[in-house]
């Protein structure tokens, strides 16, 4: 997707990306070796010579953790306490 008007600009894709959660910690979590996909838009604003000044980029983190075995949303305690995470998602669960 692109999309853009005057001095303002958006590119994104669902998903943009793709890889294996591998190597060291992302996020708190060990690596999963899971396959995952990656959502995201970028956003640009550029000046008068056309030159990028303002980029945002929004990731979908909930969308990739969960990927990753961990629902946010029902494992909210996950962020106070990493010992009360339950075992994660089998692969095939995830939505």
């Amino acid at each position: 997707m692109r999309l853009g008007d005057g001095l303002y600009a958006c590119t994104g894709g669902w998903p943009s990306l793709k890889g294996a959660h591998l190597g060291s910690e992302w996020l708190g979590l060990p690596p999963t070796g899971r396959q995952v996909e990656l959502r995201v838009a970028d956003w640009y604003r550029v000046d008068e010579d056309d030159k990028i000044f303002d980029n945002r980029v929004m990731m979908d983190i909930p969308h990739i953790m969960q990927q990753m075995g961990l629902d946010l949303f029902h494992d909210p305690e996950f962020r106070v306490d990493r010992s009360l995470l339950r075992p994660p998602l089998p692969v095939n669960s995830v939505r």
